[in-house]
């Protein structure tokens, strides 16, 4: 899926697809932009790209992907913020939601949008969250800066 964005993304996508290739993932990947839109679309294509290694048959590949592309996809957690911040109590619901081991595929993979409104309440959270990572959890924080130039920035730790 990470193909169509070479062009505009070369350096990023090139890393990782050869962690994708490699199977080393990580547990954590942050990515920040000055285009919101344009980094959610990445990782969901990203998420896409990972559930693609769990080895399932390329029909039921094709329909978690469609229900990604709709949102709809329940392996795939989506946190944004809840007015102008993203709340504890969102990342403790997270939490609860990705405790149990995914069914359809290898991986829970979520993404918080806009991590900039975490507040410090929420962001310990976050930390203490992910400080301690399970095998078949990966996180997306996508970061929005207006100081970003139009280039995406991606990161893994």
């Amino acid at each position: 899926m990470l193909e169509k964005y070479m062009e505009e993304q070369n350096l990023v996508t090139t890393v990782l697809q050869k962690s994708l290739k490699n199977d080393k993932l990580v547990q954590a990947y942050l990515f920040s932009s000055d285009d919101i839109d344009y980094i959610y679309k990445y990782a969901k294509d990203f998420s896409k790209d990972i559930i693609s290694l769990s080895g399932l048959p390329s029909e039921t590949l094709e329909n978690i992907y469609k229900r990604i592309d709709k949102d709809e996809y329940t392996e795939l957690k989506v946190v944004e913020p809840d007015g102008n911040t993203i709340k504890k109590s969102q990342l403790i619901e997270l939490q609860n939601s990705v405790s149990t081991k995914p069914v359809e595929a290898n991986k829970i993979i979520y993404i918080i949008k806009n991590c900039e409104k975490l507040n410090s309440s929420s962001a310990n959270c976050i930390l203490k969250f992910l400080e301690e990572p399970e095998d078949d959890i990966i996180a997306i924080l996508e970061i929005y800066s207006k100081y970003h130039s139009q280039v995406f920035q991606g990161f893994s730790y």
